[in-house]
């Protein structure tokens, strides 16, 4: 039998609820290959952990190209590899030899393991959003998705954006509402194709240089807002480098003389008031680091000097 589409709602609640959700949540021994469904939907069902599991399970599918679990997991556990009592296991969603599109959302994921043992050339699409994820083991979770080009990991508690060492042909990368500090400085290098890049809502301080220095030319945007960003003198080589040349960066400064400021317009004026700096000391005027001028300038405060004061132009400059 074919159906284009399969979808599963609102199933399994009485077996969870007498607490045999483990034996009695799962799908139907050969639900792989005896129902050739193209796209499979699962919402708000109470399933097991090795839900899609059977001993005598047959390892193929070429006919399921999308599959979506959505609010359906009773379990931070994820069963992605299948006893079949034999002493050995298959990686049931590897079984699904032209899936495109997996999502796994809206559950209590709290880590990411060898879910992919096996190379799945047609994986273009991973969702993961709103879960509890925490841990990456990158080396059993990536290197066999060789044509992965989205993933959407937002929503989660993710701590390190660390873990990518192979290269990926990622256009966009979604880690918006996790608790990310820091961009490890090797990341960039395996994301060469990378075209949109959210981070907003995370806690990131300071964007640091030696972070961002691999950033690849094909990056056009990358998110940022909800971050309490620090824009001072640390941050002057967004604008003064070609690294972003060609990115919307969509964020503002968190300091609180000049909160909201965008972060570009923040960064033009850096590089105004450095250069405003050297004139001002080539007339004998002394000076403050470019910090407190930023911060003296949204305020449109006059900063006292032994000879004179800080010119008004300066404070004038208009932050678009």
């Amino acid at each position: 039998m074919k159906i284009d589409r399969f979808i599963l709602y609102d199933s399994f609640w009485e077996a969870h609820g007498t607490g045999d959700s483990e034996n009695q949540t799962t799908l139907p021994p050969y639900w792989l290959t005896l129902l050739k469904i193209t796209e499979f939907q699962i919402y708000d069902t109470a399933l097991s952990s090795n839900f899609a599991c059977h001993p005598i399970l047959s390892c193929k599918n070429t006919m399921t190209n999308r599959f979506i679990v959505v609010n359906s997991s009773t379990s931070e556990k994820f069963d992605s590899l299948c006893n079949t009592g034999k002493g050995n296991v298959y990686p049931w969603i590897a079984c699904m030899n032209n899936l495109m599109y997996f999502q796994y959302s809206h559950g209590k994921l709290t880590s990411l393991k060898n879910w992919f043992p096996r190379e799945m050339k047609n994986l273009l699409v991973v969702n993961l959003t709103h879960n509890y994820i925490k841990t990456i083991d990158s080396t059993g979770f990536f290197d066999k998705l060789i044509n992965l080009t989205t993933l959407d990991l937002s929503h989660n508690l993710i701590e390190y954006f660390d873990f990518f060492f192979k290269e990926m042909k990622l256009k966009l990368l979604d880690l918006s509402w996790n608790h990310i500090k820091t961009i490890d400085e090797k990341q960039f290098a395996q994301l060469t194709r990378l075209k949109s890049l959210n981070l907003a809502n995370n806690y990131i301080v300071d964007l640091n240089e030696k972070s961002w220095k691999s950033s690849p030319e094909s990056l056009k945007y990358i998110g940022l807002t909800g971050n309490p960003i620090i824009c001072s003198c640390n941050v002057r080589w967004i604008n003064a480098t070609t690294i972003f040349a060609n990115a919307t960066i969509k964020g503002t400064c968190s300091s609180k003389r000049h909160k909201e400021l965008p972060i570009r317009s923040a960064n033009q004026l850096l590089l105004i008031l450095e250069y405003s700096e050297a004139l001002i000391k080539s007339s004998n005027v002394p000076v403050h680091p470019c910090s407190y001028f930023l911060d003296f300038c949204f305020g449109r405060i006059f900063m006292s000097f032994e000879n004179g004061y800080l010119p008004m132009y300066l404070c004038e400059y208009s932050y678009t």
